[in-house]
């Protein structure tokens, strides 16, 4: 997906698909503490070389640690508690739609339909477009916390 225009479906569900992806991942490190790359793969039923990559994705996020195991140096892996501020940032956003919603209808942007595709007309237009798609894109922000929340809280 390098290179491609991000703000595409195929794109943003690719996105969704590989977060969900590494939650399961780390769901699995959570219960199993100390796993290697190798179990965790053939739990993911992905090569390892795919795990791999979705570990050192989590280990730069701080959401688990490495330790390498001596002396065969097998690299192990830990939860850590970062998880939980994680939990609470997701839990900001999802508290900030409803509050950027009601911003955006004090200024006076009512959406009652989807901007036209043609070259905006007025100032207002511009507006009403940029609103619209900020409006959009928190709204899918909203919905991957929801999700996010929801998987966690089960």
């Amino acid at each position: 997906m390098q290179g491609a225009n991000m703000t595409t479906p195929a794109a943003k569900a690719h996105m969704c698909q590989a977060a969900g992806r590494d939650y399961a991942l780390l769901q699995i490190i959570k219960k199993q503490p100390g796993i290697t790359t190798k179990e965790a793969s053939a739990q993911m039923k992905e090569c390892p070389s795919t795990t791999r990559h979705r570990m050192i994705n989590l280990v730069q996020l701080g959401l688990i640690r490495r330790e390498d195991d001596r002396p065969k140096n097998i690299p192990r892996y830990h939860a850590t508690d970062k998880e939980s501020n994680l939990l609470a940032v997701l839990a900001e956003i999802e508290a900030l739609q409803p509050a950027a919603l009601e911003l955006i209808k004090k200024g006076g942007y009512v959406f009652d339909k989807y901007p036209s595709r043609d070259a905006p007309q007025t100032e207002a237009d511009k507006w009403q477009r940029l609103a619209f798609a900020l409006y959009t894109d928190l709204c899918e922000s909203n919905d991957l916390c929801r999700q996010a929340l929801a998987r966690v809280q089960q």
